[in-house]
């Protein structure tokens, strides 16, 4: 079965919140609003009706997006769009719209940013060895190296 795929581009709403679930996997929740413009008869800017929608993140991504994003900031998001029905304690059926994000970023044509790696070491950790890639287990013994070298001076 093929999944629908969309991109995103509007304003985080609320700072993200960030949540463990029972598997021991972080899911990063947010809510984006876009509002789409175009220009009336007269050559003015018109405001469209607004949408909003819930972005999930998970793991990594869910962790990097809680620690990057704020409330206000503008954001690209790829990912699942998903419908989603459910019942109001009033009895009234809803339908909510829903993205399940593969990506994240910030749109850099409205802010700047600085890439830096996080520190995975407790992820690393967890990891069996052959699972690691060669230049992270490289990294690890590195860092197991000079911290014993320290101990021992």
């Amino acid at each position: 079965m093929q999944e629908f795929s969309t991109t995103v581009i509007g304003n985080l709403v609320a700072d993200p919140q960030i949540r463990i679930v029972a598997s021991g996997a972080p899911v990063c929740s947010f809510r984006i609003g876009v509002t789409p413009r175009h220009k009336d008869a007269t050559g003015q800017w018109v405001d469209g009706t607004s949408m909003f929608l819930s972005v999930s993140a998970w793991r990594t991504l869910a962790e990097n997006a809680h620690a990057t994003l704020h409330k206000g900031d503008r954001v690209v998001v790829v990912g699942r769009l998903r419908q989603r029905a459910y019942t109001t304690q009033l009895g009234e059926e809803r339908v909510v719209w829903e993205v399940d994000a593969d990506l994240v970023a910030p749109d850099l044509s409205r802010h700047t940013a600085v890439l830096a790696r996080p520190n995975r070491s407790h992820a690393a950790a967890t990891r069996p060895a052959a699972a690691q890639p060669a230049a992270e287990q490289q990294q690890e013994q590195e860092q197991e190296q000079r911290e014993a070298e320290t101990v021992a001076a």
